[in-house]
């Protein structure tokens, strides 16, 4: 889902604007933004079709591709001269913004039309971490352990030897190194005393099973928690960390599905940001139950 459609929304422009300009067309944006923090956008070409009628949506297709993100404006019919658009929010590994407005073009072989690009600008941009937090924890169901066959997968053992808030005893985890490749998830570093989350993301609550089962349940569902904790007479944690919220059009930027699976035999849950993973679980056993959040993009 590093690619998403979304909706620009007109928005207010921003004071501290600086502007990069060829061509008799330009576009400006603050040089510095928070991590996951709508932010404006401004498009100035007086002879591209930046506009569709009296509406004040244009639609734009958003890639991450490396530390750069692209932003794609196709033709959308009149012209005008400006349109100030909302950019929902980018990850800290972005150190650019590349604009391409595209225009429809006669093709003389076939007769049709042909979007094309009819022109690109990028601009350097600071995006500064989530409430200065550098890191980016990463969690684990356990331990993983290679197997001594050569067709079975790698088993994983929950062990005291690394802190961990899930459950369960030699079930399947991606392979890998288990300092790069083999977590579950990561999560946004976003302390309690730090105020509120950008719209794009919500904060992480645990709450423990009840007895006699062992480990806890993980949601971004505040209500959720808190209702779960009265049924089993447990508290609602909220925890220092966040995670993307799902919508309509996908993932936040830079973030990919994480996906929640339960065993009903030993009655605990699983996470897992690998969709091979959740396919092996499902087809060992496990019930999937679908995207849980998202996170940010696994290392590789």
């Amino acid at each position: 889902m590093a690619n998403r459609l979304f909706r620009l929304l007109a928005a207010p422009a921003f004071a501290a604007f600086s502007a990069f300009a060829t061509a008799g067309a330009s576009f400006s944006l603050p040089a510095t933004v928070a991590e996951y923090s709508p932010f404006a956008l401004v498009i100035d070409s007086p002879d591209a079709p930046l506009c569709d009628g009296a509406s004040t949506y244009v639609a734009g297709t958003v890639r991450l591709a490396g530390n750069t993100v692209d932003i794609s404006i196709p033709p959308t019919g009149a012209r005008c001269a400006a349109r100030t658009m909302t950019v929902p929010g980018l990850p800290r590994t972005v150190r650019s913004v590349r604009v391409t407005l595209t225009e429809s073009v006669p093709d003389a072989t076939s007769g049709s039309t042909r979007t094309t690009a009819s022109l690109v600008m990028t601009r350097d941009i600071s995006v500064m971490p989530l409430f200065a937090a550098q890191d980016l924890p990463r969690f684990w169901t356990g331990e993983l352990r290679a197997s001594f066959s050569t067709t079975s997968p790698p088993a994983v053992l929950l062990t005291p030897s690394r802190t961990s808030m899930f459950v369960g005893q030699w079930q399947w985890l991606e392979p890998g190194d288990p300092q790069t490749e083999a977590y579950t998830f990561k999560a946004l570093s976003a302390p309690l005393t730090a105020g509120a989350l950008p719209a794009p993301l919500a904060r992480l609550y645990r709450v423990e099973y009840p007895a006699p089962f062992a480990g806890a349940y993980f949601t971004i569902d505040g209500d959720a928690a808190r209702r779960l904790a009265r049924e089993w007479s447990r508290n609602a944690e909220e925890l220092p960390y966040a995670l993307g919220r799902t919508d309509a059009l996908g993932c936040p930027i830079g973030m990919s599905p994480a996906y929640r699976l339960f065993n009903p035999a030993a009655v605990f849950h699983r996470w897992t940001q690998s969709a091979e993973t959740y396919r092996v679980l499902m087809a060992g056993g496990f019930v999937g139950e679908g995207i849980a959040w998202c996170a940010p993009n696994r290392d590789g």
